[in-house]
């Protein structure tokens, strides 16, 4: 039985997929994600600057991923050294980051931006956050990597398709 399938931002496809497979969990693609949102940061009515766009894609990544960090282990248990560590997060984690993006939009009268985040991302953030993606078993360990693997092996398989 297929429990997760990953897609980018299509909703025709969401759609199609959730009734082929109505027992799964649609997730979106955290790099299509991350992608998306700097289009997004690009439209005009937004009026960004290059500094503000660099600010609120690290605010996006954070509500994404949620670094966690300490002074030998990180919160996941691994090695850290110092370095931060990308892992999967609590809820609390996600409203932590969520609440810094209000904060600076609400600072930096960017009120219609986070509108857009509110209706387009935190109203879907189970398909795309790490705290509610580890939820999927084995999700806690996907990561670019494996994305371009995946990505590798389905164009692969989709070249032997077109025989």
């Amino acid at each position: 039985m297929i429990s997760s399938i990953v897609i980018d931002k299509d909703f025709v496809e969401w759609r199609v997929l959730k009734t082929l497979f109505p027992a799964a969990k649609v997730l979106l693609c955290q790099f299509h994600a991350i992608s998306y949102w700097k289009k997004v940061m690009q439209r005009a009515p937004y009026k960004l600057k290059v500094s503000e766009r660099d600010e609120l894609l690290n605010l996006m990544i954070k509500t994404l991923y949620r670094y966690a960090t300490s002074s030998i282990y990180d919160s996941c248990g691994n090695a850290n050294f110092g370095k931060q560590t990308i892992c999967s997060s609590t809820e609390t984690g996600y409203d932590s980051s969520y609440g810094a993006l209000k904060q600076y939009c609400e600072d930096n009268k960017k009120q219609a931006l986070f509108s857009y985040y509110e209706k387009n991302w935190n109203s879907c953030r189970d398909m795309w956050a790490n705290f509610a993606r580890s939820k999927f078993h084995g999700w806690e360990y996907y990561n670019e990597q494996d994305r371009v693997k995946l990505e590798s092996s389905e164009n692969t398989v989709g070249a032997q398709d077109t025989n």
